[in-house]
């Protein structure tokens, strides 16, 4: 307990802050350390908290990418299977149409033409030349056909 004298007067002095039995440290030294205390905590606090939000905002950004980028494999792997059906539907009409085209094809028409109307026959022992092609079924013809072996 604390004894405060009675001054009269305006000019009253305010009284001295009296020491703290437990510390020996006055009562205004005590709230400058709680309160520089309760700043560096608060400071530290808020701090903290931005750190948060920033690592949540990032984990946020990439969670939403993903499922961008989730959503649109799933649609390009839509539109992969519905084109490979369309791509095997149009490969069963044009092996159909093949098979038609040669089914109507006249090689007996096609020998009267060549051997009646264009003078062709089959080529007799001496004019057929065989070349080997290497290791490629091509051959490119560079100059004219020896005639003698």
């Amino acid at each position: 307990m604390t004894r405060q004298m009675y001054i009269g007067g305006s000019a009253a002095p305010k009284p001295l802050a009296q020491p703290d039995r437990r510390t020996g440290t006055s009562t205004r030294q005590y709230t400058t350390l709680h309160s520089r205390y309760v700043r560096r905590v608060n400071a530290f606090n808020f701090l903290y908290t931005l750190a948060v939000i920033g690592v949540v905002a990032v984990i946020f950004t990439f969670c939403v990418s993903y499922l961008r980028t989730r959503a649109a494999m799933q649609a390009n792997e839509a539109k992969i299977a519905s084109l490979q059906a369309q791509l095997s539907s149009l490969t069963s009409e044009n092996d159909d149409e093949a098979m038609k085209l040669s089914a109507n094809v006249d090689y007996q028409e096609i020998y009267r033409v060549a051997t009646e109307e264009l003078g062709m026959t089959y080529p007799t022992g001496g004019q057929v030349v065989e070349y080997s092609a290497g290791d490629s079924e091509y051959v490119e013809q560079y100059s004219d056909v020896p005639t003698s072996k």
